[in-house]
């Protein structure tokens, strides 16, 4: 993990872990800064300078709700797709190199630790790619 994360550094700009989760999320669809504060379990002003960093950077964007011009929603921007689909193939190619290593148990071990979680966190780990054959 020490490569990926030298790599994850070598991007045009620095990621860190929030950023990567923030941009998984809201592809599923628009979220507000609330929303986003309560499921990464942080405060909503820390959870404003993470989305400002990211709507700096023009991979998300701010979208004032017709209704009520208060409520402001989040949504992804392609540009945050494609750093989204590089950052996790950075990661999937990371893993599965990884695993190369561990025996035919170990590999059947991983994956059924792996179902266990996916039954556990459900939808919340929609999405993931299944590296284990």
């Amino acid at each position: 993990m020490h490569r990926t994360s030298a790599q994850l550094r070598e991007m045009d700009h620095a990621v860190a872990p929030i950023h990567l989760r923030v941009l998984g999320l809201l592809r599923r669809g628009s979220l507000t800064v609330g929303e986003l504060a309560e499921m990464n379990l942080v405060s909503a002003p820390s959870m404003s300078n993470t989305v400002t960093t990211l709507v700096n950077r023009r991979w998300i964007r701010r979208i004032r709700e017709v209704e009520d011009r208060r409520r402001v929603r989040l949504e992804l921007t392609l540009e945050g797709e494609a750093v989204l689909e590089e950052l996790q193939d950075l990661v999937s190619n990371h893993l599965a190199e990884a695993i190369t290593d561990l025996s035919e148990q170990e590999r059947k071990q991983l994956s059924a630790g792996l179902d266990v979680l996916f039954k556990v966190y459900g939808s919340g780990l929609q999405g993931l790619p299944r590296i284990i054959p």
